[in-house]
């Protein structure tokens, strides 16, 4: 039981982190949507396990059991950190892109006037 409750907790909790994060703009919403699938499945596990493959497999070895959560949580952190991280470069780069596409941008358009500038300068000098 104390296994379902931790599943189900886990689950809501990597949902709201999602959320929250999502909202503060730290994610991506592909990536957001990733991990809202991964905390709805742990949700859904968390509730649809039946109590008897639970109550079994809890009888036998507790510690071991909480072991394994706690290293699986710990885990699916460090990867929800990690897909923060990458979150952040993805919308820096995108942003980099689009400065750098102004400044190619006005780039152009500073060289056209200069030419125009250099024709007028020619055209002054033979007359």
């Amino acid at each position: 039981m104390i296994l379902k409750v931790l599943m189900i907790d886990f689950g809501i909790f990597l949902l709201i982190m999602d959320l929250f994060m999502y909202a503060r703009q730290k994610l991506t919403d592909g990536i957001g949507l990733g991990w809202a699938i991964v905390s709805l499945a742990l949700l859904v596990a968390g509730i649809v396990v039946s109590l008897d493959d639970v109550c079994y497999l809890w009888s036998g070895a507790k510690n071991i059991v909480l072991l394994m959560f706690t290293v699986f949580a710990v885990i699916i952190l460090f990867l929800f950190k990690i897909s923060m991280a990458v979150s952040v470069v993805v919308v820096k780069n995108q942003e980099l892109a689009m400065q750098v596409s102004l400044l190619n941008q006005e780039n152009e358009r500073i060289l056209q006037e200069l030419k125009v500038l250099v024709d007028e300068k020619e055209d002054i000098v033979r007359n």
